[in-house]
């Protein structure tokens, strides 16, 4: 199919049930190669939901993503597998998405997410970090005033900072009200070292 106000195209098979109530739609579905930008997905998703929380259209702007995965449930409580990629790299999630079109609760997205050399920089649009290889399982509550993220693990297997490659890094803990508590090992030869305890501000690190 092409949708032609959010030209996202690509291939469905599945089935939908509960229409025309959106609140308590049911969804099944497969998707093979969704062709989409972050802002094409953000205005079609408004048109069935008007009142959607949800707005990606300010990550990887201008970006074209194709996903190919699988999708179940109904959609204030969507479990969501599958894989985007793209030029700037490829997430691969399994995860469980809830509230996304509930007016009084908090977005409320759980599971795993991994990344191959996805670039940070062209997703968020400024910042030193460039391509990222992790794996992380998380949960986390979107609320009004900032992310509340409980980070039960977190590898990174490689993140290029001013163009080092650092590798061998792990982490688990919370993050909210823009402060990291938990713990972080790193292992990389120019970055060796063990935090416990809690950054209320940014690390800057320079290239070795």
């Amino acid at each position: 199919f092409h949708e032609r106000g959010s030209s996202i195209s690509g291939i469905i098979d599945g089935r939908l049930s509960g229409l025309p109530h959106v609140q308590t739609l049911i969804t099944n579905f497969r998707v093979n190669n969704l062709a989409f930008t972050t802002q094409g997905l953000t205005k079609f998703l408004k048109v069935w939901s008007p009142s959607m929380k949800l707005d990606m259209g300010k990550y990887a702007p201008e970006q074209t993503l194709s996903f190919s995965g699988t999708g179940l449930g109904p959609l204030n409580r969507l479990a969501l597998k599958g894989k985007i990629t793209s030029v700037i790299g490829s997430i691969a999630t399994d995860l469980d998405l809830r509230n996304i079109i509930d007016k009084k609760r908090d977005i409320l997205i759980s599971g795993a997410i991994s990344t191959n050399d996805l670039n940070i920089e062209k997703i968020i649009g400024k910042g030193p970090v460039h391509e990222c290889t992790i794996k992380t399982s998380l949960h986390a509550e979107l609320q009004k005033g900032g992310p509340n993220v409980k980070i039960d693990s977190l590898i990174v297997q490689r993140a290029n900072i001013l163009g080092y490659d650092y590798s061998n890094i792990a982490a688990a803990g919370t993050y909210s009200n823009n402060a990291f508590n938990g713990k972080i090992i790193s292992n990389d030869p120019n970055l060796n070292f063990m935090f416990q305890g809690e950054a209320n501000c940014p690390v800057v690190i320079r290239a070795p």
